[in-house]
């Protein structure tokens, strides 16, 4: 009889070892996905002790050539109050910055602009940012399958590495001097793209043309965007192109992009042929889930013979 009350003892505690060993892995979890909402989220937004004028010049420039989404501080909207271009740039800013997927040179307008971990929203106005902070978290403590996909997209991006058009962004042909004038204007002022090389005696200044210049400057901001296709439109001046315009000793930006790619091609090539990473990133994703499974079926195997070992003991009692 003591036997069994032994016998029944240690297989309850056995189960209740389990049962907060399923606890501490579910928690784990919870734990990762709540500290994904203390990673640090970056804002961009308008600058101390920057005068209004600068601020709307650049304000003017981030709603219309630079195409970020200004509805929410048109009069009436959440973010429309308060009612100063400080503000309003601030939230202008922050749109285009996020559109640019966080670029640091997406956040400077010439000085006017600073990136901050502060979330600058307000009341009812949420700005660009905290949207993409919240869409992150819910997307990545939601999608219990997305190492698998990542491992994928890994091996895919591989394969395709050599299949990738190299683009650049060039003048489009028609467009006046003037439109052309004011956009590069722009791109080598508050836009902050590097225009050394079309400077007089440098390689890209012949022919010495707006258009040639232009076409420089434009390519050069594009690639400093990450070739985001909305930082090559300035107002319908540009487009995208497949076709390298650098000609002679002027080595377009998106060249010389395509050259430093070729450099890195034998670590990419390493690390593509290194099987085992990717192998390695489903599994971490994987383990979590496969050690609660296997908790489950030892705590529902343990539970059987204990129950039965405390009906034997409750039936020999009462004998």
């Amino acid at each position: 009889m003591r036997s069994l009350y032994k016998a029944a003892v240690s297989s309850l505690i056995l189960l209740l070892a389990i049962a907060f060993l399923c606890t501490t892995v579910n928690s784990e979890d919870h734990t990762y996905c709540s500290a994904m909402d203390t990673a640090d989220q970056t804002y961009c937004v308008a600058m101390d002790g920057v005068d209004s004028e600068t601020l709307q010049i650049a304000l003017n420039w981030v709603c219309e050539p630079g195409r970020a989404n200004c509805s929410e501080i048109q009069p009436g909207e959440n973010c429309y109050e308060p009612d100063n271009v400080k503000n309003l740039a601030s939230y202008a800013f922050d749109s285009y910055y996020q559109s640019q997927g966080q670029s640091p040179e997406s956040c400077d307008f010439n000085g006017a602009a600073t990136i901050t971990t502060n979330d600058p929203s307000h009341g009812s106005c949420i700005f660009p940012g905290s949207k993409e902070s919240s869409n992150k978290t819910t997307q990545s403590c939601n999608a219990g399958e997305n190492l698998k996909l990542r491992t994928y997209k890994t091996t895919q991006s591989c394969n395709a590495m050599e299949t990738v058009d190299q683009t650049y962004c060039v003048a489009m042909d028609g467009v006046d001097s003037e439109t052309l004038q004011t956009a590069l204007n722009w791109v080598c002022g508050l836009g902050g793209a590097n225009c050394s090389e079309i400077q007089p005696g440098e390689n890209c200044y012949e022919p010495d043309n707006v258009k040639n210049l232009a076409s420089y400057a434009f390519d050069s901001y594009y690639q400093s965007q990450g070739q985001s296709p909305e930082s090559c439109d300035f107002n319908g001046a540009a487009t995208v192109t497949t076709n390298d315009p650098s000609h002679g000793s002027c080595i377009f930006p998106g060249r010389k992009e395509l050259l430093n790619k070729t450099k890195q091609e034998g670590n990419s090539t390493q690390s593509c042929n290194a099987g085992k990473d990717s192998k390695l990133i489903t599994l971490s994703g994987n383990k979590k889930s496969e050690t609660k499974n296997i908790l489950l079926i030892a705590y529902l195997v343990g539970a059987l013979p204990t129950v039965l070992l405390l009906l034997l003991c409750v039936l020999r009692a009462n004998v």
